[in-house]
């Protein structure tokens, strides 16, 4: 990898891994649906003048309705699923959930493309769901039916990425995918914000909590959706899809920085048996290795697929 682009792998991982932070501060104040919905805005408006540029200059017909379906199921959702989670559980742990992204992509994309599940993705799976267990059956929160439903909604958050990571592969799209990106958050953005009209702010909303929301939407969808882009394009999907695993532990630093969140054994324990069961479904083994794949091609899921990862997130 070039240095540049390790720098901004670096970068990257910073910015998501504090996404789950902004979430956890914004969320109390105002509320999950809002939080979700003004972070959509601000980063599809951030990305605006991008999709303006691409959309001039290949004079292309998009299609719009698709592309709502998939920002509601891909960003929507998911960003009100991580914010309502933000409310009931350290924002570390959500970011640790994050992880199990490419471990459910492996699983839809078995059952809708046709690719194959083989055991080693099958103990990914099974890895993944485990750390989980061993995080929520810890001390680093107090487990309640609230709590634990706040878990799953990260899981489930991560099963939207990738059910969305599959619907794009089999829809065939030829999208810039920074103009995929843009549109589709600015549509769900849309979408939610009369529904955020019908529910109460918490507050006291500040100057403070202003910036918070510009800085949310600005770095951790706007900025950081072109920087993944450009390590697609230049360093390929699996070098790209590496940030899957700095951002849990950036993400547990900023929250013991700034919020003291507690790290635990357990914490500790379950991020490291999923990421282990999310290596093993990213990176594939020699075998596949020599049976598809010249030596040193890339033999990982299509790009495409992988564009859904936040997040994305």
């Amino acid at each position: 990898m070039k240095p540049v682009n390790f720098l901004l792998l670096l970068v990257l991982s910073v910015i998501w891994g504090g996404s789950f932070i902004f979430t956890r501060i914004l969320a109390p104040v105002l509320g999950p649906v809002l939080t979700a919905d003004l972070r959509l805005l601000v980063g599809g408006a951030v990305l605006l003048p991008f999709v303006w540029g691409i959309l001039v200059r290949d004079r292309r017909r998009l299609p719009l309705g698709f592309l709502l379906v998939l920002g509601i199921f891909n960003s929507g959702i998911p960003f009100l699923l991580y914010s309502f989670a933000a409310l009931h559980i350290p924002g570390s742990v959500s970011a640790i959930t994050n992880s199990l992204t490419p471990v459910f992509t492996a699983v839809y994309a078995a059952l809708w493309l046709g690719e194959a599940f083989t055991f080693r993705k099958g103990a990914g799976l099974v890895l993944g769901v485990t750390g989980v267990a061993v995080i929520s059956a810890g001390g680093s929160f107090l487990l309640n039916p609230w709590s634990l439903l706040a878990v799953l909604a990260g899981v489930g958050a991560t099963n939207f990425y990738a059910l969305s990571g599959v619907a794009i592969k089999r829809k065939g799209l030829n999208i810039n995918p920074i103009v995929m990106a843009g549109v589709t958050q600015m549509a769900a953005g849309a979408v939610i914000f009369p529904v955020s009209l019908a529910f109460p702010v918490p507050g006291p909303v500040t100057g403070g909590t202003v910036l918070l929301v510009l800085a949310f939407g600005a770095l951790c969808s706007g900025l950081a959706y072109v920087i993944y882009f450009r390590l697609i394009a230049q360093e390929g999907p699996t070098r790209a899809l590496s940030v899957t695993f700095l951002i849990p532990v950036f993400g547990v630093f900023w929250g013991n920085l700034f919020l003291k969140e507690i790290i635990d054994g357990s914490t500790i324990l379950g991020m490291a048996v999923i990421l282990t069961g999310t290596y093993l479904v990213v990176f594939p083994g020699r075998r596949r290795h020599r049976e598809g794949s010249a030596p040193g091609a890339e033999a990982v899921p299509p790009a495409d697929i992988l564009l859904s990862s936040e997040e994305r997130l």
